[in-house]
């Protein structure tokens, strides 16, 4: 899976048109094209990479989002393992889909915001 297409300045997703960009934190992309991350809906699960992670929420790459406004837990593959809780907010199709973060521990959030500035 290649992440080396060039970022849009808008981007159109299934659920607007053109979508503005909402986000209430800075998004950083990742070395080595993304973490690993472990979504789960239910019985399903996805095994993928994600990258644009912020402290609020991460894009996560697959050819088969879930539906839009889903919940999901994820695992993220950050040196210490983070559990969240989260949202699908928006799908690009074929391409991935933007999760919010709904619930993150206090030492979860503390961890993902030490590891997030090692990354600048």
């Amino acid at each position: 899976m290649s992440t080396a297409a060039a970022t849009p300045s808008t981007v159109h997703c299934s659920n607007a048109s053109p979508a503005i960009d909402q986000r209430k934190s800075v998004r950083r992309n990742l070395p080595q094209g993304g973490i690993p991350v472990i979504c789960q809906r239910g019985s399903r699960v996805l095994l993928s990479k994600a990258n644009g992670l912020g402290e609020r929420g991460i894009f996560i790459f697959t050819t088969s989002p879930f539906p839009l406004g889903s919940s999901l837990t994820l695992e993220l593959g950050t040196p210490h393992e983070i559990r969240v809780f989260a949202r699908v907010r928006s799908t690009l199709p074929a391409l991935g889909m933007g999760v919010e973060f709904l619930a993150l521990s206090e030492e979860s959030k503390a961890l993902l915001h030490r590891w997030l500035s090692s990354q600048t």
